[in-house]
């Protein structure tokens, strides 16, 4: 069977991202009512980060609290002609490959020859693990009366990998996106454009880069920020949600170890995946009254 990856979101369709909100959401209440599900139990997540990604100690929690074992790695991946060795011995020690790189094109050809799963904790093209992230975040401080669709985002700052993934998430789902830049040179490239063009055509979202931060802030609900967390709000903000970039980081992990497992059951029992399926679902239903009990 097939392996699943998470490289970025491009091929996902909006309905798998709104998955793995539901999903993280769901594992955020199990944890707060002290209910672990051993998802990767006998699972053995490799991984490599840099040492000033935040995601490093939310993977660690996230692989113990599923059950799963965190084995860091360090191992060249440039030149290009090492990748498929490196792809090879990873897959013989590992269940699953967590990696930061900064040349997307080398986590594409990881995936490409590894034979399990790979995760993207960051690129220069995209962060989709902090896409989750800021959908969990969003969808717990939605405005009053106000749908996750109906919502407006503006990314105060240059198009750099933050950047794209908050145009792909908020276009994928259907929000209204705004990129506040002041720059030509900086502003989201023509081509991330397209894809984001494809995005809102099946979303009904939109897009728009401006250089007036009145304009940009007026009427918005969610506020990204490429900058320290001590960065204080632009006056012409007030009122507009500034998402964390680390917050919710363990939600997403989580989220994203599940949707990995369910799609690729061949690395699993078949009667163990459905077994877990039936445990989460029945804990979801007995502890919190949502979730499906039937077989």
């Amino acid at each position: 069977m097939m392996k699943t990856d998470f490289v970025d979101s491009i091929e996902l369709s909006a309905q798998q991202v709104l998955d793995m909100l539901g999903l993280g959401v769901a594992l955020k209440a199990c944890v707060r009512a002290d209910y672990y599900p051993a998802l990767l139990k006998k699972k053995t997540i490799g991984y490599m980060l840099g040492k000033e990604n935040p995601l490093g100690l939310a993977l660690c929690t996230a692989i113990h609290q599923l059950g799963g074992l965190a084995l860091p790695f360090q191992m060249p991946l440039d030149p290009p002609s090492v990748i498929r060795a490196a792809a090879q011995e990873l897959s013989r020690v590992c269940d699953c490959i967590v990696i930061e790189h900064p040349r997307h094109e080398s986590v594409l050809a990881l995936a490409k020859y590894a034979s399990v799963p790979v995760i993207n904790a960051g690129s220069d093209h995209s962060r989709p693990v902090q896409e989750i992230a800021d959908l969990i975040t969003m969808f717990e401080h939605l405005p009053p009366e106000k749908k996750l669709e109906e919502c407006k985002a503006v990314f105060d700052g240059p198009c750099t990998a933050a950047c794209t993934s908050a145009l792909f998430l908020c276009t994928k789902v259907g929000l209204q996106f705004v990129q506040l830049c002041n720059e030509k040179s900086e502003e989201i490239k023509p081509q991330l454009l397209k894809t984001a063009e494809r995005n809102v055509k099946k979303s009904g979202g939109t897009y728009v880069v401006l250089n007036s931060s009145a304009e940009a802030y007026r009427c918005a609900d969610f506020l990204f920020m490429d900058a320290p967390m001590g960065t204080k709000l632009p006056p012409d903000a007030e009122g507009v949600m500034r998402i964390d970039p680390s917050e919710n980081l363990l939600a997403a992990m989580r989220a994203i170890f599940t949707r990995l497992l369910y799609s690729n059951p061949a690395a699993r029992e078949p009667v163990l995946v459905e077994k877990l399926r039936r445990t989460l679902a029945i804990k979801l239903q007995t502890i919190f009254g949502f979730g499906e009990t039937t077989e």
